[in-house]
């Protein structure tokens, strides 16, 4: 079995998905997120993890009537995770 490393935001990974954030950039600049979501009412939701685990969490989020289904991305692969994927899905919170 692959040496856990210390991925973003304090949570193991065996690889880092996002190399480009460290974990003091991420809790302190907020520019980027700035960049991603500029309007605050905006909300996104990021699922990261096999390709089963991305859908069956989907699937849940469905069934608890919290997210429909079909309005995440389709799974994307994630950067030098080749076993991983990630979906995200943007909603406007009220």
């Amino acid at each position: 079995m692959p040496k856990k490393q210390q991925g973003g935001f304090g949570f193991g990974y065996f690889c880092n998905p996002f190399p480009q954030w460290s974990e003091t950039t991420a809790m302190t600049d907020h520019t980027s997120l700035i960049q991603i979501n500029p309007d605050p009412r905006i909300l996104t939701l990021l699922v990261i993890g096999t390709e089963d685990n991305v859908k069956a969490h989907i699937l849940r989020q469905h069934t608890l009537g919290i997210a429909e289904a079909g309005l995440w991305s389709k799974p994307i692969p994630v950067p030098n995770c080749a076993d991983k994927v990630m979906s995200v899905l943007n909603r406007i919170t009220t």
